[in-house]
């Protein structure tokens, strides 16, 4: 019986320093895939803010382009461009009266 009771300490033994052994391995696997995940994250974080910044830059661009192309036209054409400003604003003043 004693025996019986030693051995089967001795498994419990090994059974628990198993587990501990594939906790430590589950640990490491997790940590790998967290760095891993946390790297794609950064990455796409990273992209993100690249794109954002190209899309900035190019609204401004185009912007400028309209700006310019703008200003010469009411430079080429200035009574024309009065008279469209006028039309414009008695348009929103009788849209915003009936309200």
């Amino acid at each position: 019986m004693s025996e019986s009771i030693t051995e089967n300490h001795r498994d419990l033994e090994k059974i628990i320093k198993e587990a501990q052994t594939l906790r430590g391995n589950a640990e490491c696997v997790i940590e790998n895939k967290l760095n891993e995940v946390q790297s794609r994250g950064q990455h796409l974080l990273e992209n993100s803010l690249h794109s954002v910044q190209q899309v900035g830059s190019n609204a401004l661009a185009s912007g400028r382009v309209w700006a310019g192309v703008t200003t010469d036209y009411v430079r080429n054409n200035p009574w024309r461009s009065v008279s469209i400003a006028a039309g414009v604003a008695a348009l929103l003043t009788l849209l915003l009266k009936n309200k």
